[in-house]
């Protein structure tokens, strides 16, 4: 991207871009919030054995929410990260040789995620 280059849709692009940046590492982010919904339900579930159902029932229904979101976030939410505000097709992620870019295929932007260094080129804030 150029430095003289500050339109709208670029800077939307920009923005996009270091949201994308999330997408980086998603299986792990996935399997993290799967591992402590889990322990959430299980804490629960010994919480309401241990006579104390006040206490279980809400732990437990947290841990299902979070269940839930991991879900959510696996199968939805990585992929409107990946959509290019400019042209709505989804984007790709690529790695550069020190960083991590997001780029669109039909209208070929291509911006730093923020994983990684950063380009060479781009000095933008």
């Amino acid at each position: 991207m150029n430095a003289g280059a500050t339109t709208p849709e670029n800077d939307e692009f920009q923005c996009q871009a270091r949201r994308a940046g999330r997408v980086v590492n998603w299986l792990l982010r996935v399997v993290f919030i799967v591992f402590v919904g889990l322990v959430l339900c299980f804490a629960g579930l010994a919480f309401a054995q241990a006579s104390l159902p006040w206490l279980g029932i809400p732990v437990s229904l947290v841990g299902v929410c979070i269940l839930f979101y991991a879900l959510w976030w696996g199968f939805v939410g990585r992929f409107r990260l990946l959509t290019c505000p400019v042209c709505g097709v989804r984007g790709a992620i690529s790695k550069d040789e020190w960083a991590y870019l997001f780029h669109c295929p039909a209208c070929g932007r291509i911006a730093d995620t923020g994983v990684g260094a950063r380009r060479v080129g781009d000095y933008s804030p």
